[in-house]
């Protein structure tokens, strides 16, 4: 019985152990991806004012604060006194993409926006600018 256990021992301290695998090293952590610049987009603004008439310069305040708050993301170029599309065109140049915006006025072409043309009416007297602005946006 000895000469089993000793035999035992010597044939298991001779085997081989089994090699514990090498620790695999973390992978380094993969950088953020670098943030993706914002594109500017570019849009055009017809009117038909002349650049000194009253609605030019509201025109123009109206896009510089937009440019502003957009942070150079938004760039506006205006195209004055009819110089982009004629007067009576300004509505289909918007609506087919040759501007983006338009300022125009509703007596212009009275078949696309005849609801809006009571503001036109005489004698209606309105308080202010803005008070008819309101009627007209919320009717």
């Amino acid at each position: 019985m000895i000469v089993l256990c000793i035999s035992g021992f010597i044939i298991s301290g001779c085997a081989t152990q089994q090699a514990k695998p090498a620790p695999v090293p973390t992978p380094a952590p993969t950088p953020a991806p670098a943030p993706v610049p914002q594109k500017t987009v570019e849009m055009k603004l017809a009117h038909y004012f002349p650049p000194t008439a009253g609605g030019a310069i509201a025109t123009t305040n109206l896009v510089n604060r937009i440019q502003e708050r957009s942070k150079g993301m938004l760039k506006i170029t205006i195209y004055p006194t009819e110089s982009l599309v004629k007067q009576a065109d300004l509505y289909d140049a918007c609506a087919s993409g040759m501007a983006d915006m338009v300022a125009s006025q509703f007596i212009v072409d009275p078949s696309r926006q005849s609801l809006s043309l009571f503001c036109e009416l005489p004698g209606l007297n309105w308080q202010s600018v803005e008070s008819s602005i309101k009627v007209v946006w919320t009717s």
